[in-house]
Formats: C-alpha cells, sequence, structure tokens
C-alpha cells in the first residue's frame, strides 16, 4: 500500500513464498482502476463496487484523489474526484450516501445515484463504518495529537461526537456490529522489546455513547484484517508479529460476546483484510506482496475448523482488502508494481444447486390430470443474489412404469392424453437442476395412478321453480377411466326423504309448494369403487297468478260502451287478486284502471276508437301483499261500422184526402257519415210512392188517393251511410174523409 505506507509511516517486507493456485478458485476478470485500490463499498442495490484509489503520484500523496466505480455486469467504468486521496469508502444504502475517508483528513459525502458532494467534514483517513438504521457515521484519524475516532450524525452532517485514543495508543482499523452496539477498533501501538513489552489490542467501544466496553491485548497487530460474523457472533481478526516477523502472523476468531479465542491458525505474512463467505463457509484473507518481483496472494479457511484450506497467487498483483459481493464472488483492489492496478474479481468455489422440495401437483392424480413436479431449488452459493449469477435452470425427465416418455421435458405432464398414464401406472419424475458454473442437483419422486371416481356435478334445470313445474336434475359424471357409471338420485323436501323419489324428476305439483326447499343428493359410482355424490337444492319460488280476458264484443262500434271481464288462477291458491287494465288503440295505450275483475271502456270518448282502429285490452293479475305479477294476458278487437239511427215525422196526422202529407226526416251517424235517405210511402197498405235521396223532406198528394171510409197513408224512412242502413223508422196519418 504505496500512499497509506508512505504517509503514515509503514514499512514492511515479507519473506514468504505463497503457493500457486488451488483449482477450486481463480481469478475471473479484472478492471483496471486507480493507483493503489485499498479500500471497497458494494451497492447491494445493483452490484456497483467503488474503489478507494489511495494513492495519487501526479500530486503528492495529500493532493487531489479519486474512487473508481464499477459495474461488473456491464463493465461501465467511471470516477469520482475527491479532496484527497481516497484511502476507505462505505456507504449507506438506504439514506443512498457514500462516504469517502480521505488521506487529507477529511469525510466526504456524496450522492450514492447522482455522486454530487453534498458535504466535507474535517477528520478522516483511516477505519470507516456506517450504521444506516441509526444514520450514524463512525471515522478514525491519526494527526500530531493522537488518535481519535469522530461519531458524524449522517442526517445533518455534523460532528456529535469525538473519543481520543489513551496514550500511547494509536487507533487504526474499524469494525461495526450494529447489532451488539459495538465499535470494534484495531490498537496497533505495540513496542515488542520495551520492558514490559506493549502489547498491539483490540478496543471495544459502545457505539452508541463512545464508552469503553474492552481492550483485548493480542499478540500480533492487526490494521484493516478485522470481520464480523453477525449470523454466528463471531469476530475474524488477522494480525502479524510485532517483532517483524511475517512468519508468525496468525488468523483469529473470537467469541463474540465475551471476546475469548475459539481459534488461531498461522498465516504467514502480512494479512490486509478479511472477507467471510457464509454460504461457502469460506474466509478469505488478503496478503500484499513480499517485495520486488513477488507477487502477493490471499488463503481460505474452512469458517467450522478454521484451518486453511486454500492457499492462491495473485501474482503479479498485490491484493488488499476484499469483499463479497451479491453475485457470490470476492472481489479486492490489487496493485501491480510495475504496471496498472485493477479491481480483482475472484470466484469463489462453486457449491452445487440444493433442493429444499420436489412433490407432485395433484399428490393423487387421476388419469384426466395434469401432472405438475413442483421443485423447489436455490443456487448453493448465493439463493437470494442471483442477478450476477444467473438463475438456476431445470431439466425433467418423465417415465411411465419405467419407461421413458421421449416428448416429455417439462415441468407437466397432461395424463389425459393417450400413452402417458392410466389407472394403475406408477408414474415417475426425475429433475436436474444446473447452476451457472454447471453444477447440478436431482430429484427424483413417483406416484402411482389410483382408480378415478366419477366427477360427478349436478344443477337444477330451473333454479327458481314453481309449485306446479317439473324439476329435473340436471348431471354430468364423466369418469377419467372410461368406466361405466350408475346414478342413483335421492330427493328431500325441507330436509326430509321423499320416498319413493328416485327419478330425474320431481313433479313439484305432488312434492312441492312456495317457500320449500327442494334438494337432490346424486351418487355416482364406478364398477371400480370409485363413488362420488353432488347436490343440488333450489326454494320453490311463489307462482304468479294466471289470467285470462274476454270482450263483450270483439267488433264494437264507435261509440259502443265495452266490457272486458278477466278470470284468473294462482297455482299457491293466494287471493284476492288485483287487476291492472289497459286499453291500446292501434298500438297506443289510452286508458289504465286497476283493482276490480272487470272494466268498462266507453268507445264514444275521444281517442278511445273509431271505425277500422284496432283495439287491445290488457291485464295483468297480482295477488294482494305478494308483489308477485302474472304475465299480461290481452285480447284484440276491430272497431266496426255503426250503423246510422233515423226518424221521421209527417205534416198532419189527420189529412183529408187531397191534402200534402210532408214527411221530415233526422238521422244521426256515429262515425259522421253522410247520409242517404229512403221514403216509402203507402196508401191502406199499397206502395204508391219510393224514393231514395239526400233531402229529409218528402211529399205526398193525397187526391184521389183517400178511402171513403177513411184510410191510412203511411211512410217508412230507412237511412243509408256508404256501408250499411237503419233500422226503418215510420210514420202514419188517418184520414178524416173527402172534402
Amino acid at each position: 500500500m504505496r500512499q497509506l505506507g508512505a504517509a503514515l509511516g509503514l514499512a514492511f517486507v515479507l519473506t514468504i513464498a505463497l503457493p500457486g493456485p488451488a483449482a477450486a478458485d481463480s481469478i475471473l476478470q479484472t478492471w483496471q482502476v486507480g493507483e493503489e485500490p485499498f479500500g471497497l463499498a458494494v451497492d447491494p442495490t445493483d452490484g456497483r463496487i467503488f474503489v478507494a484509489n489511495s494513492w495519487s503520484p501526479s500530486t503528492g500523496p495529500v493532493g487531489p484523489g479519486s474512487i473508481s466505480v464499477i459495474n461488473p455486469s456491464s463493465g461501465q467504468r467511471s470516477v469520482i474526484v475527491t479532496s484527497g486521496p481516497a484511502d476507505f469508502v462505505a456507504l449507506d444504502p438506504v439514506h443512498r450516501r457514500l462516504y469517502s475517508s480521505n488521506a487529507d483528513h477529511s469525510l466526504q459525502v456524496f450522492d450514492l445515484d447522482t455522486r454530487s458532494l453534498i458535504a466535507r467534514l474535517p477528520v478522516g483517513g483511516l477505519g470507516l463504518a456506517v450504521d444506516p438504521l441509526t444514520q450514524r457515521v463512525y471515522v478514525v484519524d491519526l494527526n500530531s495529537a493522537g488518535s481519535f475516532l469522530t461519531v458524524v450524525d449522517g442526517s445533518t452532517n455534523t460532528i456529535v461526537q469525538t473519543k481520543y485514543a489513551p496514550s500511547p495508543e494509536r487507533w487504526w482499523g474499524l469494525a461495526l456490529d450494529a447489532g451488539r452496539h459495538r465499535l470494534y477498533v484495531t490498537n496497533i501501538n505495540a513496542y515488542a522489546y520495551s520492558v514490559p513489552p506493549i502489547e498491539p489490542s483490540l478496543v471495544v467501544l459502545d457505539d452508541r455513547d463512545l464508552s469503553l466496553v474492552a481492550d483485548k491485548p493480542f499478540p500480533v497487530i492487526t490494521r484493516f484484517a478485522i470481520a464480523i460474523d453477525d449470523a454466528r457472533d463471531r469476530i475474524y481478526l488477522g494480525g502479524y508479529d510485532p517483532a517483524g516477523q511475517f512468519a508468525n502472523s496468525r488468523f483469529y476468531a473470537l467469541e463474540g460476546s465475551s471476546l475469548a479465542v475459539l481459534a488461531s491458525t498461522s498465516i504467514p505474512g502480512f494479512p490486509s483484510g478479511i472477507a467471510h463467505v457464509p454460504t461457502a463457509h469460506r474466509i478469505y484473507v488478503t496478503n500484499p506482496g513480499n517485495g520486488p518481483g513477488i507477487g502477493g496472494g490471499y488463503r481460505v479457511l474452512d469458517d467450522q475448523t478454521y484451518e486453511v484450506i486454500q492457499t492462491a497467487s495473485t501474482a503479479p498483483y498485490d491484493p488488499f482488502i476484499p469483499v463479497l459481493h451479491p453475485d457470490g464472488n470476492i472481489y479486492m483492489g490489487a496493485a501491480w508494481r510495475t504496471g496498472p492496478d485493477v479491481l480483482m474479481r475472484v470466484h469463489v468455489g462453486n457449491s452445487a444447486p440444493v433442493i429444499s422440495s420436489a412433490v407432485f401437483s395433484p399428490a393423487t392424480p387421476t388419469s384426466s390430470d395434469v401432472l405438475r413436479f413442483v421443485v423447489s431449488a436455490d443456487d448453493g452459493d448465493l439463493p437470494d443474489l442471483s442477478f450476477m449469477r444467473g438463475p438456476v435452470t431445470y431439466g425433467y425427465e418423465w417415465r411411465r412404469n419405467g419407461v421413458l416418455l421421449a416428448n416429455a421435458t417439462g415441468a407437466t405432464l397432461d395424463l389425459s392424453q393417450p400413452a402417458t398414464g392410466d389407472r394403475g401406472d406408477t408414474i415417475t419424475a426425475h429433475v436436474t437442476v444446473t447452476d451457472a458454473e454447471g453444477l447440478t442437483a436431482t430429484a427424483t419422486a413417483s406416484v402411482l395412478i389410483p382408480n378415478a371416481a366419477p366427477a360427478v356435478t349436478v344443477r337444477f334445470d330451473n333454479a327458481e321453480p314453481r309449485t306446479n313445474d317439473i324439476l329435473t336434475a340436471v348431471v354430468a359424471a364423466p369418469d377419467a377411466d372410461g368406466d361405466p357409471v350408475t346414478l342413483v338420485y335421492e330427493w328431500y323436501r325441507n330436509g326430509t326423504r321423499i320416498a319413493g323419489a328416485s327419478a330425474t324428476t320431481l313433479a313439484l305439483a305432488t312434492y312441492g309448494d312456495k317457500g320449500d326447499v327442494i334438494a337432490v343428493n346424486v351418487t355416482a359410482s364406478d364398477d371400480h369403487g370409485g363413488v362420488r355424490q353432488a347436490t343440488a337444492s333450489a326454494t320453490i319460488v311463489d307462482s304468479p297468478p294466471l289470467a285470462t280476458v274476454s270482450l263483450s264484443t270483439t267488433s264494437p262500434g264507435t261509440n259502443e260502451l265495452l266490457l272486458a271481464t278477466a278470470t284468473s288462477t294462482d297455482a299457491d291458491g293466494d287471493s284476492p287478486i288485483f287487476y291492472t287494465w289497459q286499453l291500446l288503440v292501434n298500438g297506443v295505450v289510452v286508458a289504465g284502471t286497476g283493482g276490480a275483475s272487470y272494466a268498462w271502456f266507453d268507445l264514444s270518448l275521444p281517442n278511445f276508437g273509431n271505425r277500422g282502429d284496432a283495439l287491445v285490452v290488457r291485464v295483468q293479475p297480482s295477488a294482494y301483499g305478494q308483489y308477485v305479477y302474472g304475465p299480461t294476458a290481452e285480447i284484440s278487437a276491430v272497431v266496426v261500422n255503426s250503423a246510422p239511427s233515423v226518424a221521421v215525422s209527417l205534416s198532419d196526422t189527420t189529412p183529408r184526402a187531397g191534402d200534402v202529407l210532408v214527411a221530415s226526416a233526422s238521422g244521426e251517424d256515429a262515425d259522421g257519415d253522410a247520409l242517404t235517405y229512403t221514403y216509402t210511402w203507402r196508401v191502406n197498405g199499397v206502395v204508391k210512392r219510393s224514393i231514395t235521396t239526400t233531402s229529409t223532406t218528402d211529399s205526398l198528394d193525397t187526391a184521389g188517393r183517400a178511402n171513403p171510409h177513411g184510410g191510412t197513408v203511411t211512410v217508412e224512412l230507412v237511412g243509408s251511410d256508404p256501408f250499411t242502413t237503419s233500422a226503418p223508422a215510420s210514420a202514419t196519418a188517418f184520414f178524416r174523409g173527402n172534402k
């Protein structure tokens, strides 16, 4: 670490050689970044990596610096400029803030999405940690006054507390256990040859008030190789011998609550950082190079036994602090003494997928079902974070009685298709789950197809039956195995079985009244013991009254008084019946009334009907208080021509022979037709004159027509319109004898 070593007076030389790389892990990819890429931070929302470039040779060790931003999924690279070389970065993914602890003793706050500078505080340069829950930022600094830890309120970007290290301690690295409210600070101050020796230590502070919880001495100097295992309550540390014997460097696992040492493992070299991969049960400890021409590497420890299971070289690169990425791989900044520095992606040894369940749905299939093999599987490395690794894939095989079904390669098998599965067959499904690296896991399950009982359903042909209906049970009873099906019917009235009712129909006139609940239970049986039942029920609704209507005549005249009479029946026996009447003339309602079983319609009223008009009389019955209306009954009539009516009178009823008698006619026609008159004159019964005229008068000269003994003169009048004639009218006169 060139910049940190120069700025803080560090010097070290490693004297061990690392073995060659193991097969399980390998460097997958590198991206060029700034010089001395030391601290890293990962945005879990999109996988971007922020790399603190801790050296800026063009402007000196405390000049402007930078943070490289790498998107591993797209390869996109960009840069954030900092006020001084960036030693450490940390981020708050909740409040979208990026923090940079810089070598110019500053802490810069950036917007994580826009990358714009929000604030700059005059502390920083060493260890850095953020608690998104409390939005508190913890940063370690070292100046001429000594070491100190500062607490920053991330919501206001103000310093809220500072705690100085007691002399001669020099605080360096920092890790946060928010669940325990503990800050772990590495104290690198050590004098191996003093009497007594001054040991380095692990300082534990309460993150709420920075009160001292513990100051545990350690035989090795830990700078930044510290990590917290929240799930198992462990603290992992890596450090080197204060006497400079890097062959004596060790890894420690501490119990979180008591700080008791659980394990200690030899890791020769200079431990620069630690990352834990819990799903792979691996702990990665990085080690920079040993000197010019000799590359660095890393060790992998088992997190159960804490034994070294792999020693890998990263030559020609010297790796710094590693981080676990959501894609399941380890990323670390690495320096190349004679070439460009990089961000390195190290492949974590892959684990096969894990199949958590593999079951059939339905669990007991029939030969007509679509059988699904429901498999739940995850990538065994990082099951919940697959946006970089890619999801697992599934391959299926199906067998019928041990014989492979060549065309069945999906998660489902349609047993209704020929030659896929019938009663008594054993169906076997086999799944192969493959992860992105090609490792697989398999699962197999079998199920016996039992006899399928008939799938019976029943409904009524009428959901609202009435008292006198014939109710029919409509049944569907398919059998998936194609077996013959026997149906048995049981009928119930208000929950009581109706004796003798076993057909598909029930006559409600015999077995039901208004308000009764009628039910049918159908039992369907196949010839292999399969039995299923289904039930349908309905409530008998009120039957509306039914009416018929008659007229006093279906050929009324224009001014006739028309009588309509209704008769009705009600299946439920409801009474009395209310009648609603209407008269329609040529389709237009002209009158309405209600109440009685009869109604009068006076056709002489205006618009009530003239000759040739079509009349319809309608009546709708309803039972009083039931609010159930029966269908409308109607009868038709046509208004016919009305015959005229006439009257006649004579000018003298006791004439003498020789007088001239004048007959005067009057006439009426309901249709308004013009009338003609036929006058017929008789003297003593003998017709003497007959004439048809439009005149309302006619005369007869009686000269010479009288009977010596008297006699009679009669005039008969008949009126005619264009369609018919009136009834005859007459008038009679009696002679008084000759003049």
